[in-house]
């Protein structure tokens, strides 16, 4: 049987970057009989159809996964000869996609390592049934630590969307690219978050 992983960690925790490492160490011990697949949700059209770790590697997503579109089925028929799934920004995806990445890995022996975010930047879990989801049936639950990018450098559990220095409240659950507009994502702690209010 295979197992669904959730890999999760604050903005700047090296989610990523862990992905395309873990791909590639796949893909070097892969026999012919073994299919490496990596995936993102289409909401996410930061850097169209590969991934870009802020450490600057990258790698090529071989499908974007629309809005209510069957992963079981997908996998089965496209992507048969797939053993390990990678899927990064899996907040994004609904609860019932993640329940067929489950069903991948109970029925089609596929290991599904998902990559994401706990929470939105509103400190909920709106328009991040993914994560939440994964967080109830997930094999195992990674945490990839992070320092607080404010002031105390204690380990981040929040990634909170800031305007200089204060915290956005009312911003989108989902924002993709809005550091143009003078927006930015820092991984903060509980104490500088309730600071920073």
């Amino acid at each position: 049987m295979g197992k669904l992983y959730f890999i999760c960690g604050e903005m700047g925790s090296g989610k990523t970057a862990r992905l395309i490492a873990d791909a590639a160490r796949a893909k070097a011990e892969a026999t012919n009989s073994v299919e490496i697949t990596i995936m993102k949700p289409g909401l996410d059209t930061k850097n169209g159809s590969k991934l870009l770790s802020r450490n600057g590697s990258e790698c090529k997503v071989d499908h974007l996964i629309s809005e209510g579109e069957d992963l079981f089925s997908l996998v089965s028929k496209e992507f048969q000869h797939t053993r390990k799934l990678f899927v990064d920004e899996a907040q994004l995806l609904s609860a019932k996609q993640v329940d067929q990445m489950l069903k991948l890995a109970a029925l089609q022996n596929v290991d599904v390592s998902a990559y994401g975010l706990r929470l939105n930047f509103n400190l909920g879990d709106e328009n991040f049934e993914g994560a939440t989801r994964l967080l109830q049936v997930a094999h195992n639950i990674i945490v990839l630590n992070s320092k607080c990018d404010i002031r105390s450098k204690k380990q981040a559990i929040f990634s909170c969307l800031f305007k200089g220095t204060k915290v956005l409240r009312d911003a989108p659950t989902i924002l993709i690219g809005d550091e143009k507009n003078g927006v930015n994502t820092k991984a903060v702690c509980a104490d500088c978050y309730y600071h920073s209010l």
